[in-house]
């Protein structure tokens, strides 16, 4: 990917957590949607929402980047029935969704 990258909100939601997790996921962000699910996106370079804020579908909340443990730039993209899911059972394959 390209480190200038906007990545955006791939539904609308309020954001439940922005953070830094050096060890795993660098600068994230998850945002909470009115279906009850969760979206993460990790590794960015820059994040641009704060925690609580509502934002829309298509809306840029970070720049791609390559924090934590990664070997180059890209967008950690995940779907979770929670913001920090207690198993692997809370997450789900986001190919249903994005297909």
């Amino acid at each position: 990917g390209n480190p200038r990258t906007p990545i955006k909100a791939s539904k609308a939601g309020t954001v439940a957590v922005v953070g830094n997790y050096p060890a795993w996921y660098g600068q994230y962000v998850v945002l909470k949607h009115a279906d009850g699910k969760f979206t993460g996106y990790a590794h960015n370079s820059a994040i641009h929402v704060s925690q609580g804020q509502s934002v829309s579908q298509g809306q840029q909340i970070a720049t791609m980047g390559t924090t934590g443990p990664s070997t180059g730039e890209h967008c950690h993209f995940q779907i979770m029935n929670a913001a920090w899911p207690s198993s692997n059972a809370g997450f789900y394959n986001p190919r249903p969704y994005i297909f």
